[in-house]
């Protein structure tokens, strides 16, 4: 695949996962990397902390607008109006971000060893009407997202200077395609993945989920009826087959932790000591998920997966970290919509 293709099979797992930020820890790069998918404006909000408005001052800006014209006339792209945004408008964006040893800015080289990098990939037509990929990076940068929307410079291919980001840019996006299992489908039998499937999870009853896989593909309105009468659903709702397949297979069959967004760690403790056979204790404060992924996988041989619920929720699972690759690739053959963080 080209490096645009991949950007787009990157895209499409945002968008059909619903997962919008990555925090990798270990990178190619020897330090972390990061990935967020903006609908922008609507994700300044969090993505700042509810600081926009500060650090869009901090950039020179007086209006969310202007640095999304400037980065859309640097990628050769035409802008929408200004009443568009008005109007609830947004537009989409890859942001990835990492460090790297040995700078390739003349400016750093010299009194620096590492270099801050923010690539901007933003979806686009060609001249054939074709998708596509706008690339563009911002060198050195301090984080500010509206500072590097307004010193990004488009990459161009020709360019020597240029070429050396590209290829740290791919090597970027094949490091994420390999950890979120972005590749081309294996030629594998619905049934010799399930059986994988159930026998790396240690799931007790093979027959029983089997069977549960099956009643979804031939007859999910009767699934959802049984989720209606248990409270998990109610009277005329449509069957979605991703949320057939969190609350009527994975989570019953799996025992998933089930939590909102704010994650009680005194619970979650409990529930990986349990699994694990092994005492393990978070601390009280609020941890962002991949910390406490980060604490399970130093302190044990597992770690933990995400069923996507399509809400603002975790349905949380633990499985053994060498098995996490494969489980991944299962779960995208079978249609699961399991999730890393």
């Amino acid at each position: 695949m080209t490096l645009i293709e991949k950007l787009k099979k990157i895209e499409d797992y945002v968008l059909q996962h619903s997962q919008y930020r990555f925090y990798f820890a270990k990178s190619p790069f020897g330090m972390a990397l990061r990935m967020q998918y903006y609908y922008y404006p609507e994700d300044i909000s969090e993505a700042t902390k509810d600081l926009g408005t500060h650090f869009l001052t901090q950039a020179g800006y007086d209006d969310f607008y202007t640095p999304l014209a400037e980065l859309m006339n640097k990628a050769n792209i035409t802008p929408p109006s200004p009443v568009e945004m008005v109007e609830g408008g947004n537009w989409r964006f890859l942001a990835i971000k990492f460090r790297f040893f040995s700078p390739l800015n003349p400016a750093l080289k010299k009194y620096y060893d590492t270099e801050y990098v923010t690539f901007m990939c933003i979806p686009c037509q060609d001249h054939e009407g074709k998708d596509d990929m706008a690339l563009l990076y911002t060198s050195p940068t301090t984080g500010n997202l509206f500072k590097e929307m307004g010193n990004s410079q488009l990459l161009e291919p020709n360019c020597e200077a240029d070429q050396a980001y590209l290829q740290l840019l791919e090597e970027a996006v094949d490091f994420m395609c390999e950890k979120l299992d972005i590749d081309a489908p294996e030629a594998i039998a619905i049934p010799e993945a399930l059986n994988e499937f159930v026998a790396l999870l240690n799931i007790q009853d093979n027959e029983a989920f089997q069977k549960r896989y099956q009643q979804i593909q031939e007859a999910p309105e009767k699934c959802l009826l049984d989720l209606v009468e248990q409270g998990y659903a109610e009277e005329g709702d449509k069957p979605e087959l991703v949320f057939l397949r969190y609350r009527f297979l994975l989570q019953p069959m799996l025992d998933s932790f089930d939590t909102d967004w704010r994650i009680d760690n005194e619970e979650l403790s409990e529930y990986l000591s349990n699994v694990t056979s092994k005492r393990f204790k978070l601390p009280k404060k609020a941890l962002e998920p991949y910390e406490i992924v980060e604490r399970l996988e130093k302190k044990s041989d597992y770690t933990l997966l995400n069923i996507e619920t399509e809400q603002d929720s975790y349905s949380l699972f633990v499985c053994q970290q060498k098995d996490k690759k494969r489980i991944l690739q299962l779960a995208r053959i079978l249609d699961f919509a399991i999730v890393p963080f």
